[in-house]
């Protein structure tokens, strides 16, 4: 059993998938590991590819979803569930690992024994694979108020979810890496907040050991679906969350059916600058988002 698994959800983009496939057999000083590859339905060019990687490796376990799914979260849940060594992590197919990023990050969770989770910096990378901006990349330390109030405030997580979990947190979990509401792209931020309300003690590692690509096919495109998206982390914060921590976490006496209204006002002034020029997509993204708070049907 290896120490480590390593977890690449994959879809085509077969070019990056080499880099990153070989990234972490080929180039990582750390090598107790398994690569799990999860394809959600591929082209046979890319599924040929994996294959190859599997056959000439005995460390990757590949496996391809029946049903195509158009997101990682069932991967990453499949993956943390089965998971049977110390520690977990994972890596989207267009980003490559620094040859020390394992060696790394182990030693770093060796080191601090109460820490659950562990994540790093990372460098921006261009489709080519060379360096954009240095500077970008840099996290710091969070706890669950942090993350709780930059969620709220801003909409997105502080801190990445694609580090390095010990198994033996995930496995108290009742369920490691949740799909709330079918939201399939904003899941590292419910599940960010999800696992710091089950006690996540999380712990930056000051050092950029990941190659995050930027490219052309990247992400979701479709701003509409990025609302929705966000729409339902608002609502897991507002209809799942322990009410007392958020209180304390916002420090406000006033309902939190305000607060989310707020919040909901700030993600509709942000969606209107984002479409400016886009008069359809501005009425759009206005109507659904409008449309939430008029309908509201929280209790709290």
């Amino acid at each position: 059993m290896s120490k480590v698994r390593v977890l690449v959800p994959t879809y085509e983009r077969p070019y990056f998938l080499i880099k990153c496939l070989s990234s972490i057999l080929h180039h990582q000083t750390f090598t107790d590991l398994e690569l799990f590859i999860v394809d959600d339905q591929s082209s046979e060019e890319t599924l040929n590819i994996l294959k190859s990687f599997a056959e000439a490796d005995r460390r990757v376990t590949l496996t391809v979803s029946k049903v195509k799914v158009g997101g990682p979260t069932g991967a990453i849940r499949y993956a943390m569930m089965t998971c049977k060594g110390e520690v977990f992590t994972w890596l989207g197919s267009d980003d490559t690992y620094s040859p020390l990023y394992l060696a790394t990050m182990v030693s770093f969770l060796e080191e601090h024994q109460d820490v659950d989770y562990a994540y790093c910096d990372f460098v921006t990378i261009d489709e080519m694979g060379d360096p954009i901006r240095k500077e970008f990349g840099r996290y710091f330390p969070c706890d669950e108020a942090l993350f709780l109030k930059s969620v709220v405030l801003n909409g997105h997580n502080p801190i990445p979810m694609n580090g390095m979990w010990r198994t033996s947190f995930l496995q108290q979990l009742k369920d490691p890496w949740i799909q709330y509401k079918e939201n399939v792209w904003s899941c590292d931020v419910i599940n960010g907040l999800n696992h710091f309300q089950e006690g996540l003690s999380a712990k930056h590692l000051g050092q950029q050991l990941i190659n995050y690509r930027v490219h052309r096919g990247q992400g979701s495109k479709n701003i509409t679906s990025k609302v929705k998206n966000e729409l339902k982390v608002y609502d897991f914060i507002f209809e799942e969350y322990k009410k007392g921590k958020l209180l304390e976490v916002l420090g406000c006496a006033e309902p939190l059916r305000d607060v989310h209204l707020e919040a909901l006002n700030r993600m509709l002034y942000k969606y209107t600058a984002q479409t400016l020029f886009n008069p359809k997509q501005a009425q759009e993204v206005t109507e659904i988002i409008t449309d939430k708070m008029k309908g509201f049907t929280c209790e709290y």
